[in-house]
């Protein structure tokens, strides 16, 4: 392996550093849902949360346990998500965050994860 290899890309690195939608989704909109995924009992972890106000999304979001491109991902799907409509949460797949944040292929599966809680998010949220 090269001496100056670096596992993250400069936009990673920007939203592992400033991770502006963790925590806990506060009191206020109108529409909420929590979903929390688990790669396995001692794997990566992640909990997302919505909440809609007349079919938007007015707050998004996350708390991870994993390595610093899950927790990139995550903020980069919130800070995709949030203002936008809900239906959009259904159009989310894993690839499309891998490319920017240069996730590489051999954590997908982790990646996955933010399209099985969103799964969970619009089975609560009755989204189609």
């Amino acid at each position: 392996m090269e001496a100056n290899y670096d596992p993250y890309n400069a936009e990673t690195r920007a939203l592992f550093a400033n991770p502006a939608h963790a925590g806990d989704l506060q009191a206020g909109p109108a529409r909420s849902a929590l979903a929390e995924v688990s790669e396995s009992s001692a794997g990566a972890k992640i909990q997302l949360a919505v909440g809609l106000v007349d079919g938007q999304i007015q707050k998004c979001r996350f708390r991870v346990l994993g390595c610093p491109h899950l927790i990139a991902a995550s903020e980069w799907l919130c800070r995709t998500l949030e203002g936008g409509p809900a239906a959009d949460l259904a159009d989310f797949r894993a690839a499309d965050c891998m490319e920017p944040l240069g996730i590489p292929i051999e954590k997908t599966g982790r990646i996955l994860l933010l399209e099985d809680a969103i799964r969970l998010l619009l089975e609560q949220l009755d989204i189609d």
